[in-house]
């Protein structure tokens, strides 16, 4: 097999409009997931007006509020210990790190 200088050839190689759409693709999956299962930056999006299916482009990133320190500490002292930040335990979302097998490391399983 030839050796590739790509960790990700598809990926990659991909023209800038196609990389351009996966990445309005993958955010508007990642904003959605938080509206679902983390209340607090729920709130957060809500408040700057960014929704999942108000996500058209990657200037559209701007909107998105960025969480300051004191935010961060606040929200450590209000509830602890992972604070308002931790996904609900409705969302079947772990609070601690799943450990990675060295198969779900290797570039085919991702």
């Amino acid at each position: 097999m030839k050796e590739s200088p790509y960790w990700n050839p598809r990926h990659e190689t991909m023209p800038r409009d196609q990389i351009e759409a996966l990445q309005v693709h993958k955010l508007k999956n990642l904003v959605a997931w938080a509206e679902a299962r983390v209340p607090w930056q729920a709130a957060r999006l809500k408040a700057a007006g960014v929704t999942a299916d108000s996500i058209r482009s990657l200037k559209d990133l701007r909107r998105i509020p960025m969480m300051t320190r004191d935010e961060w500490m606040q929200a450590q002292l209000d509830k602890p210990p992972f604070s308002a930040m931790a996904p609900s335990s409705a969302s079947g979302a772990r609070t601690t790190p799943a450990r990675k097998s060295a198969a779900s490391c290797s570039p085919a399983a991702t």
